[in-house]
């Protein structure tokens, strides 16, 4: 259901099909968040009780982090090349325009 970047995969509503999976708050549970849930095997015991694994949780918010620093790393190149590049194409225009 998820890859290997932790993303839901395209086929993730289709798991809503099949007999041992849910959406939604489970019953009985107060303080389990919304998501798919996936009912495990019950207990001879309790044949009542399934126990529940959540397999999509979902959130009403998310916040992202910067991974790629853009600005700073674009500054930091240009800060290191930019003169030394200019001066050689300079001296290239110079020597064919002549």
């Amino acid at each position: 259901m998820r890859n290997k970047y932790g993303n839901l995969t395209k086929g993730w509503k289709k798991i809503l099909n099949k007999p041992h999976h849910f959406s939604g708050k489970p019953k009985g549970h107060p303080n389990a968040p919304p998501g798919i849930y996936k009912r495990l095997g019950a207990k001879k015991k309790f044949p009542a009780r399934h126990k529940l694994q959540l397999q999509v949780s979902w959130e009403e918010k998310t916040e992202y982090q910067k991974q790629f620093h853009f600005h700073e790393f674009s500054q930091r190149y240009i800060r290191r090349h930019f003169a030394k590049n200019f001066r050689e194409k300079l001296r290239r225009y110079v020597q064919n325009r002549k």
